[in-house]
């Protein structure tokens, strides 16, 4: 799969729906909302 900056993004085990930011090689750099503070791994 390819995915560029600004997809919606999820786990398929679940959990909070993620914007890509960035892409490093073949790990994805996403941000998403948790709290009103913004997450990013």
């Amino acid at each position: 799969m390819s995915f560029t900056v600004g997809d919606f993004v999820q786990r398929k085990t679940g959990g909070p729906k993620m914007t890509v930011i960035d892409e490093d090689g073949e790990a994805l750099i996403c941000s998403w909302v948790e709290l009103g503070v913004e997450q990013r791994t």
